[in-house]
């Protein structure tokens, strides 16, 4: 996967935080340093703010 493929998430407002979605869920990731860290599994139907994500 390219880790530039996704979209920028609203919620978080970094621009090295993107997401994908798969089926009913999106995927949060951070780029650090050429690294992807997985953020988030969520459902699409869910509050992100009702998730703590450390970005």
């Amino acid at each position: 996967m390219h880790p530039f493929i996704g979209c920028a998430v609203a919620e978080i407002g970094d621009e090295n935080t993107g997401e994908i979605s798969l089926y009913a869920y999106r995927i949060i990731y951070q780029l650090l340093d050429r690294q992807v860290f997985i953020l988030a599994i969520a459902h699409k139907r869910q509050n992100l703010k009702n998730i703590p994500i450390v970005s």
